[in-house]
């Protein structure tokens, strides 16, 4: 400008003319390319944008399917896990869901904002590839936060059905050892109808508990069936189960065999007292014994004590004999 206005006073009139033309057209030339490098930058930021776009989309995409995959691998897990562990990792990998999502919806604002086609003409085949890729990956982010939390939940409750299970344990192996010693010694043979009593309230205590016991492993097998996965729970009750089984078998017999003994000790009683109120009646003023109630009396106190004594015989191997032995005796 101030070379032109130097050359405006030195030049003559027809110089000065083309002189002002010369410069309007350089100042528009320079206004066009000014606005042309505008357009460059713009286009170029607008490349760039794309391109990232792009990224992220591909970059979101691999994480929908790496997202699939590890909850996949939570509800089926190729080996045991802790289910605190299996919680913790739910609950870490919907957060990361989120994170993903707000990343989704930022770049979702972005083309909303900066990149989508302002008409019909530049709304090409490509540019709705990329809306649609943008809307399915948000699609599947809502749906995997929605499963992880479910499963998070579960994973919760796995917990508390877990320690059900792991009280009835508890119980179980805090009973059984006794329990199978108990099976393993059995009883000694009472000497009276006293010790023989006291031994059958044991002996119905062991029945008690036996009952009590099985209650508790199958409300924790109950327990464990709720949880999202029970094998390990379900090989353990079955191996309590068998255990308890054993035991329950040898409290029933010796239930059987007591009470039966316990039983006989107290008629041969009751017919010794019978035998003795026949003698003292008979031995009144006037009175006569029956000597053929005496005879059949003592009989029958006879097989008794043979009975008993079979019984107490029985008694001394420590293990408890069939139910059908008893009834021969």
């Amino acid at each position: 400008n101030e070379a032109n206005a130097t050359l405006q006073v030195l030049a003559d009139d027809g110089t000065k003319a083309q002189l002002t033309q010369e410069v309007d057209d350089l100042t528009k030339a320079c206004d066009v390319r000014t606005e042309l490098d505008e357009k460059l930058a713009w286009l170029d930021n607008f490349n760039k944008s794309i391109v990232d776009y792009d990224k992220t989309a591909t970059e979101l995409e691999n994480l929908v399917k790496k997202d699939r995959a590890d909850l996949d691998g939570l509800i089926k897990p190729a080996e045991k896990i802790k289910s605190t562990d299996r919680l913790v990792c739910a609950m870490d990998l919907a957060d990361d869901i989120r994170a993903q999502k707000e990343i989704c919806a930022a770049k979702q604002s972005e083309w909303d904002d900066n990149l989508q086609p302002s008409n019909s003409k530049e709304n090409t085949d490509e540019a709705k590839k990329f809306v649609a890729r943008l809307e399915a990956v948000s699609d599947s982010l809502n749906k995997l936060e929605e499963e992880a939390d479910g499963e998070a939940e579960k994973y919760g409750n796995d917990i508390v059905f877990m320690a059900e299970f792991q009280n009835s344990k508890n119980q179980f192996y805090a009973w059984i050892e006794k329990s199978e010693e108990k099976v393993k010694v059995g009883y000694v043979s009472p000497n009276n109808l006293e010790e023989a009593n006291v031994l059958v309230a044991d002996c119905k205590e062991w029945r008690s508990m036996c009952d009590k016991v099985k209650v508790v492993i199958d409300n924790g097998k109950v327990s464990a069936g709720k949880m999202t996965l029970h094998d390990n729970e379900d090989k353990e009750y079955e191996a309590m189960k068998i255990r308890w089984e054993v035991v329950d078998k040898s409290c029933t017999e010796w239930t059987k065999k007591l009470e039966d003994l316990s039983g006989m000790w107290t008629k041969q009683t009751d017919m010794l007292n019978k035998v003795t109120s026949t003698m003292v009646a008979g031995s009144g003023a006037g009175e006569q014994v029956n000597l053929n109630d005496l005879d059949s009396q003592m009989e029958q106190i006879k097989e008794m004590f043979v009975k008993k004594q079979e019984m107490m015989k029985k008694m001394s191997t420590g293990v408890a004999p069939d139910p059908a032995q008893l009834q021969a005796a």
